[in-house]
């Protein structure tokens, strides 16, 4: 008996020193956390089209400190200037096992499937969080990046359509889901009449079953909370005022093109073939 009590104390001696450790050091990373890096002049310009103010920078900073953190916590980081993409899934507080895969393809569109720099981190995410609310109303640009991430996903070999048959299996995994804004049991993709999917038409489904679209609205307000905070975004004011067009190459640094005319906005197109959308009836006789 005297043994098991000896072992007993020792266990709870660890566990006390463990947690004295631990809040030693989040004190000590107070004090000595290093400033943000400088950015460089893309994301600088992307943060002053968005008025970002030091004080957001800060926050950004401290999430991404945390996640170099979360690299080894046994070790102690007192700048960060990169973070292995595996943590990046930590920026998601809730129901992090349903949408961390999104979150991994709009990480790949970055090109920061390892590791993501400062500047990668700041460029992608606050790409992803600046949607604006009329973009987000309008749903095409949403629709062209959840279109873009289960192209990337499914390693489709066509890049302009997703057939019925991939959209069944990717959503096959928020079927029976217990979270009922996640839930697409109800949606049969076969017994729809298209087999396949253009962005346009990928847009009108998104606006008819609104639940596709609900993972994705989640991962974007998760890192918002920490990029730089909610009500940043609430009270945010872009100077874009048109609904912008979301490529291959939105989420990319360095997409080696220059828009003479600024960022490109979307536009309607019609990718039916021309019967399908004039009709089968010669309109010039």
């Amino acid at each position: 008996m005297a043994d098991k009590d000896d072992v007993h104390e020792e266990e709870e001696t660890k566990g006390i020193l463990q947690v004295i450790v631990s809040k030693v050091k989040s004190c000590f990373g107070v004090v000595m956390k290093g400033s943000p890096p400088v950015p460089c002049d893309e994301v600088q310009k992307l943060c002053d089209s968005l008025k970002m103010r030091q004080v957001h920078m800060l926050r950004m900073y401290s999430a991404f400190h945390w996640l170099k953190q979360c690299e080894d916590e046994d070790a102690y980081f007192t700048t960060a200037s990169e973070v292995s993409s595996f943590v990046l899934p930590l920026l998601i507080d809730e129901r992090r096992k349903y949408v961390s895969r999104l979150l991994k393809c709009i990480i790949k569109l970055g090109e920061c499937e390892e590791t993501a720099s400062w500047d990668k981190f700041l460029w992608v995410m606050l790409r992803f969080c600046s949607l604006s609310r009329v973009e987000l109303a309008q749903a095409d640009p949403w629709a062209t990046a959840l279109f873009l991430c289960i192209l990337k996903m499914r390693d489709s070999k066509t890049l302009h359509y997703i057939r019925s048959s991939e959209l069944t299996e990717f959503f096959a995994f928020f079927n029976g889901c217990p979270i009922k804004s996640f839930d697409t049991s109800q949606i049969e993709f076969d017994l729809l009449p298209l087999r396949r999917y253009y962005a346009s038409d990928f847009a009108e489904l998104l606006m008819r079953f609104t639940v596709l679209l609900n993972p994705m609205l989640h991962l974007q307000q998760s890192l918002q909370a920490h990029m730089p905070g909610l009500d940043f975004w609430d009270t945010c004011t872009q100077s874009i005022s048109f609904c912008r067009k979301i490529t291959f190459d939105f989420f990319l640094m360095e997409t080696g093109r220059i828009f003479l005319r600024g960022e490109p906005p979307f536009r309607e197109t019609c990718d039916m073939l021309a019967p399908d959308a004039l009709g089968a009836v010669p309109v010039n006789q």
